[in-house]
């Protein structure tokens, strides 16, 4: 399924589409990935709904030799707030940072993945 299909799917999502609970996704947050695939169209990682009504991109980069090797890289938007949040297995803490246009995330997640190892898979 093409991006563009994902995020017409999401939506469409009706009140409670999590089992009773989870709201109707925000307009914004479906913009704001339009936006983002359209100055990004082969960023990697899959796109989910949030129950509060917003859009998360997870990213995630594996080394090929270790599985305890690795990265998880997800952008998150709801309520016109862009959070990006970052763990790589050598730390103990993520690093969780806010942004307030497309651009600066872009330069962000665009860096972090640079520092993935070009050997990993990263999806």
């Amino acid at each position: 399924m093409n991006r563009d299909s994902r995020l017409n799917e999401l939506a469409r999502l009706e009140a409670g589409w999590l089992d009773g609970s989870g709201v109707i996704i925000q307009t914004a947050s479906v913009d704001f990935f339009h936006s983002l695939f359209a100055k990004w169209p082969d960023i990697p990682g899959g796109l989910f709904p949030t129950e509060e009504g917003g859009l998360q991109l997870e990213i995630s980069g594996l080394s090929p030799k270790s599985t305890s090797r690795w990265c998880y890289i997800e952008i998150d938007h709801i309520n016109s707030e862009i959070d990006v949040y970052v763990l790589w297995n050598t730390s103990t803490e993520p690093v969780a940072k806010s942004f307030k246009s497309l651009t600066k995330t872009i330069e962000f997640v665009r860096n972090e993945l640079s520092l993935m190892p070009k050997t990993w898979n990263v999806r």
